[in-house]
């Protein structure tokens, strides 16, 4: 089955909310691929529930500590044909969701591999690559800086459906593609002026892996410096 993104969209939260609340645009379909990134720039704990009850996963994600940003994924599977609205409890303000649903995909065996770098200042963004190992995989990228005010986003090169949002310096933006055959990619993307404490991210979905299973990350309090990036396959 072709993997499909059927929907996207993003929120923020209010200056003083520590929850966000956010509804897919349609009705979701039983069986589809849920996917949630929740950025914040605290390190508090962060969870996700929805309208429908689903079961959702959290990912183990490396993170960029030398800019204080944090990027946290959740997955899980539609029980229902039906409205949803999901909520991000984040504990903290500045905060943003992005949520997908996705078809060709389920929760049981899906996240393949990620790759994160970090950059103290830039206009052009790069998660550098990670290694897809499969053929037909859905590829996310997720960018995240701090600015005084809104900047710009252009989406990446083979990358589309770019969805942003801006919360009291925090810019957050996510972008997708569908690729069809292993190997190396990353998440590029480029600002319109220059911003700072940038932390980029991709990630890589497949129905052919072994599964998602617990690993132990040991970047993930790392401090990194301009051009850190670290890749790990999901083992």
């Amino acid at each position: 089955m072709a993997i499909t993104v059927t929907q996207r969209t993003s929120a923020s939260n209010a200056a003083a909310a520590t929850s966000i609340g956010l509804a897919y645009g349609s009705n979701t379909t039983a069986g589809s691929l849920l996917v949630a990134l929740g950025f914040n720039t605290a390190s508090t704990a962060m969870s996700v529930t929805d309208t429908q009850n689903n079961i959702w996963q959290k990912l183990t994600i490396p993170k960029s500590q030398f800019s204080a940003q944090y990027l946290n994924v959740w997955i899980a599977t539609a029980d229902d044909s039906a409205a949803n609205t999901v909520t991000l409890t984040t504990g903290f303000n500045n905060s943003s969701l992005h949520i997908y649903e996705v078809t060709g995909l389920t929760s049981a065996k899906v996240f393949d591999a990620v790759a994160v770098a970090g950059q103290s200042s830039a206009t052009s963004l790069s998660s550098g690559n990670l290694t897809a190992f499969y053929n037909n995989e859905l590829i996310i990228g997720a960018h995240q800086h701090i600015n005084a005010t809104t900047l710009a986003w252009t989406v990446g090169a083979n990358f589309s459906n770019l969805i942003s949002q801006f919360v009291n310096f925090n810019g957050t933006m996510t972008q997708e593609r569908i690729i069809s055959s292993a190997g190396a990619y990353a998440s590029v993307a480029t600002l319109a002026a220059n911003a700072t404490n940038i932390v980029s991210w991709v990630l890589a979905f497949s129905d052919t892996g072994v599964g998602v299973r617990t690993f132990v990350n040991n970047y993930n309090f790392v401090k990194a410096g301009d051009g850190m990036s670290v890749s790990e396959r999901i083992r």
